[in-house]
């Protein structure tokens, strides 16, 4: 049964379910238990090979795909007609990724049968009798069929609540599990058709606007046309007996909208009807915040399947459920990922990291500031891993690849650390000037290409930043040391690194300054592993210290209030108020010390090093009338006592 409310109508309960929803609006477990659910499932999927045969050297233009696909049967039959231009003058044999469980039946290239050959690597070679000539536009047909083994769930045949369902999942290899098709990170498919037949009533979910569903005996012809550059392992078919419905949301151009189509289980409509509409939120801001959706002209979409998590397919995201923050998640990736994708599976995170971050974004914009703080703590403590980078080294781990601490958590954490570098405005800029490059949208980046948008707006070089923190294994912890004298307050930042790749993470660290239920907050810069800062704040008597309490950085914290360590009781300064001589008494239990000696902003009048008596006498004869603040140094303890300078002896 198809359902097509008019637009109004989507209004109203929109209106009246998310109030309700914002109303009690949590951060919820389930954010983190789909995204984990979705890496494991991914991380089945991956086998990684680079295409660098001759055959492979061609730019796919077009593919008219046409599938006959019963969800109650595991098997596909179809054709693939490819529009390519050869990219080198030698060009003889024509190479397509292709699972060997499959078969091709024939080659028809003008007219004409093709010998062919399946390579044991998952290929299939096609030979040409003639070099074909070099940029010229030429066509190709496979016609194949088989039973797609997929123990990674590129292909899958399954049933929900005995409604039998077939769905793709293509990411990151997977495309040539149940098509021919050129799989990489170089080149999209500029424009495409899909046709799917199906038994009667079965509905089909896929990119791009549905064109027809034309009626043929007891099937029906599915027709998606899709007209934005699209890399393959973004192309995607669902087909089972949907529950259809379509509300519209604004385009950010004046008064026009597009819609958002959902295709969702039949027994679970209700819940669909009640939650996806969310989407249109989401997407409001999303826009104001990148800059228009980036398939506005045909359509967004979910389709529910089968998979832990979801998949951002472009133009409509296949789904397991409508949980908000999944949600986001794949609509994020629309731009982050689809509109432009990573050049190659080490940049993974210009795909995962950013789409992330935006999970970060509707937690700010939607939630209350404490559920954000929640969701940041918990995003930062999956991120400290003392080992590994953001960047994958090793692109035929699937673990790595799709690693749930570095390329989700970690990879979202290095955006916002980006926005915390550059400040609110200048970060949107540049994120918005990265997303709208016309040199990378619709196509691939890689971190370089991202830097320099960020770089621009920021004024200065962030090579510092990204081989700290993006090429860099893990995280820094800091011990904050600090102490009030008078007005003085001495902080000391150590930093301890977790892994050896990096020696000092060069990063500004924010602190918050507690006095009496004020606060004020403070920027160290370190420069040094170990290093000590002094602030003058008269009439702020320090409380305690906060570590990094807006969740910008990736690290770890101790922070230690020294009055609360030193226990001066059996340090005894007299006379006190005193004249010229200052005589000491030292506790009996220890072994030595140094002695220092400040003014009442903090400077440093007196050292004397290494004092191992029990007794000593310092001569304050240069010393003015005033307060003054001795402190004793140990190997393990400092004790510290206020004293008077007094008239002369």
């Amino acid at each position: 049964m198809m359902v097509n409310y008019p637009k109004h109508f989507f209004v109203l309960i929109y209106m009246v379910l998310c109030c309700n929803f914002w109303s009690n609006a949590q951060v919820c477990k389930e954010e983190i238990d789909w995204r984990k659910e979705e890496v494991q499932n991914k991380l089945k999927r991956s086998r990684f090979k680079e295409h660098t045969e001759t055959e492979f050297k061609y730019d796919v233009i077009y593919h008219r795909n046409y599938w006959e696909v019963d969800p109650a049967v595991n098997y596909i039959k179809g054709s693939i007609t490819t529009y390519f231009k050869p990219e080198t003058n030698s060009f003889s044999k024509m190479g397509f990724d292709f699972h060997n469980a499959l078969d091709a039946d024939s080659v028809i290239y003008h007219q004409q049968k093709l010998s062919f050959a399946k390579d044991p690597g998952d290929k299939l070679i096609i030979q040409f009798n003639t070099i074909l000539a070099e940029g010229k536009l030429d066509s190709i047909t496979v016609y194949y069929q088989g039973q797609p083994k997929s123990p990674e769930r590129s292909f899958v045949q399954e049933y929900h609540s005995a409604t039998p369902i077939i769905w793709t999942l293509s990411e990151p290899y997977g495309a040539k599990d149940w098509w021919p098709c050129k799989q990489s990170l170089d080149d999209k498919i500029d424009s495409l058709d899909i046709f799917v037949r199906t038994p009667k009533p079965n509905k089909v979910g896929s990119n791009g606007v549905l064109v027809s569903s034309t009626t043929v005996g007891n099937d029906i012809i599915h027709h998606w046309k899709h007209r934005y550059p699209v890399a393959a392992y973004l192309v995607a078919i669902a087909v089972t007996d949907y529950f259809e419905f379509t509300f519209y949301t604004k385009s950010g151009h004046d008064n026009d909208s597009f819609p958002v189509l959902n295709y969702v289980y039949q027994e679970q409509a209700d819940y669909w009807l009640h939650n996806a509409v969310r989407t249109k939120e989401i997407m409001d801001l999303f826009i104001e915040t990148f800059g228009p959706y980036p398939f506005e002209k045909e359509k967004y979409g979910h389709a529910q399947f089968g998979f832990g998590g979801g998949m951002e397919h472009q133009t409509m995201s296949f789904m397991k459920s409508a949980d908000f923050y999944l949600i986001a998640h794949e609509l994020g990736h629309q731009w982050f990922g689809d509109k432009i994708t990573c050049a190659g599976w080490k940049d993974i995170w210009l795909n995962e990291g950013f789409a992330t971050y935006t999970e970060h974004l509707i937690t700010e914009h939607f939630f209350s500031k404490e559920n954000n703080t929640s969701f940041l703590i918990r995003e930062r403590n999956e991120a400290l891993l003392p080992y590994g980078s953001v960047r994958v080294n090793d692109t035929t781990s699937s673990d790595r690849i799709f690693s749930s601490a570095l390329t989700y958590s970690k990879g979202g954490m290095l955006v916002r650390m980006l926005r915390f570098l550059l400040g609110d405005e200048k970060f949107f800029i540049a994120l918005r000037n990265y997303i709208n490059d016309p040199k990378l949208t619709y196509s691939f980046a890689s971190t370089a290409d991202m830097q320099k948008h960020f770089e621009a707006v920021y004024g200065r070089s962030l090579d510092w930043f990204f081989k700290d923190w993006y090429e860099g294994e893990g995280f820094p912890a800091y011990k904050i040391k600090y102490f009030q004298r008078l007005d003085n307050v001495e902080i000391t930042l150590e930093q301890s690194p977790s892994h050896p790749s990096v020696d000092f993470f060069d990063m500004p660290v924010p602190i918050r300054l507690w006095s009496k239920g004020r606060s004020k907050d403070i920027l160290l810069t370190p420069i040094q592993l170990n290093q000590q800062f002094n602030f003058n704040l008269p009439d702020f008597e320090l409380d305690s210290i906060q570590a990094d309490p807006e969740i910008w950085l990736v690290a770890r914290y101790s922070v230690i209030d020294l009055s609360k360590l030193y226990n001066a009781q059996d340090l005894n300064l007299y006379p006190n108020p005193s004249g010229n001589t200052l005589h000491i008494n030292f506790p009996t239990n220890i072994s030595g010390g140094s002695i220092s000696v400040y003014d009442a902003v903090g400077k440093k009048l007196l050292y004397i090093d290494n004092t191992k008596n029990a007794f000593a006498d310092i001569d304050l004869s240069s010393f003015s009338i005033g307060i003054y603040i001795f402190k004793y140094t140990t190997k393990d303890k400092i004790y510290t006592k206020q004293f008077i300078k007094g008239t002369k002896d």
